[in-house]
């Protein structure tokens, strides 16, 4: 029986419709554990986010929630959705988990996000767009192609990484070809990949991808595909081995992103560390993952955090912005 003054949470995901994609059920099974984890504090509906988005929203309107956990990563498959769906929440006036949706908007474009980083003297490696090819000098390779407005690392293979200038046209054709998405290249660094983990506005974790396959890139098949080759070289550490001076480091950076790109309630900011101690900022994400055997999981674990102690300290964030807890 609900308790009439329990507050109202809707957990929403998007359905996915692509039958290729890996993770269809995982966002779904994400949404149900999560669903689980706050239901005994309030009172939970799980609302899945399909292709008609007045369905989508008569279903939040006759809810009424308090506030969402927001599971959206896009919407029909595409990634630019995530931030229409939270534009939705703000249109309804209801708290919502995880970052406003401009904040998502310019973290799904890569090159805005590095124009971003570069402005406010955060380094990011150097990059050129696909029709910048003949500003590209040997002393810049090896160099990554990656698509511009995608995420979960969708079209990141390990081929993509060019170590000559002659590979250079044949290679950007084939993998643009093989996406269907517009990319870009970026000057890749070969060393050490770390990620640091955000719950509220303080970092909790610095976790290390520790490499067992080359070139050393943490691919698609490596995030989604269990138990392939690139799954089983790419092994996430939580925490990161470090001195004080390179974790210092990278959690100042790490800090003035989080900041800068106003991230809100939990995030991921992931870097690599050339062979010189040099730190580069290669992808921001808000609202990263939140599945229970994610990089951000291992993050609460390593921090000493419960799983569900973390989520239901994400969605007080989102009750909180909306006064419900006051």
């Amino acid at each position: 029986m609900v308790l009439k003054n329990k507050l109202k949470i809707a957990v929403t995901y998007n359905e996915i419709f692509a039958k290729d994609l890996p993770d269809i059920k995982e966002v779904k099974d994400t949404a149900e554990i999560i669903g689980k984890v706050l239901e005994n504090d309030y009172q939970v509906e799980i609302i899945p986010c399909g292709k008609d988005i007045f369905t989508f929203i008569k279903s939040l309107k006759k809810l009424l929630p308090n506030a969402v956990f927001n599971l959206c990563e896009a919407f029909q498959d595409k990634s630019i959705g995530e931030m229409f769906v939270a534009s939705i929440y703000e249109l309804l006036d209801v708290p919502y988990t995880g970052s406003p949706p401009l904040t998502i908007g310019i973290c799904l474009n890569k090159i805005l996000t590095k124009k971003l980083l570069v402005s406010h003297h955060l380094p990011t490696p150097p990059w050129f767009l696909k029709d910048e090819i003949e500003k590209i000098d040997d002393d810049m390779f090896p160099l990554i192609i990656k698509p511009i407005s995608e995420d979960g690392s969708l079209g990141i293979f390990r081929e993509n990484v060019i170590f000559e200038k002659k590979e250079l046209k044949e290679k950007i054709g084939r993998i643009f070809e093989k996406t269907g998405v517009p990319i870009f290249l970026e000057k890749y660094i070969d060393g050490r990949e770390f990620n640091v983990s955000f719950l509220g506005k303080e970092p909790i974790c610095i976790g290390e991808i520790e490499f067992k396959i080359y070139p050393r890139i943490l691919t698609y098949d490596g995030k989604w595909k269990d138990n392939s080759e690139d799954d089983l070289g790419a092994v996430p550490k939580y925490p990161a081995e470090l001195n004080e001076e390179e974790r210092e480091k990278i959690l100042i950076i790490a800090k003035k992103a989080f900041e800068i790109f106003d991230l809100r309630d939990y995030a991921r900011i992931d870097m690599r560390m050339d062979e010189k101690g040099n730190i580069y900022i290669i992808d921001i994400n808000p609202n990263p993952d939140l599945s229970i055997d994610a990089g951000f999981a291992k993050a609460l674990k390593a921090k000493g955090i419960d799983y569900s102690d973390g989520m239901k300290r994400i969605i007080q964030f989102a009750l909180e912005r909306g006064n419900a807890l006051s």
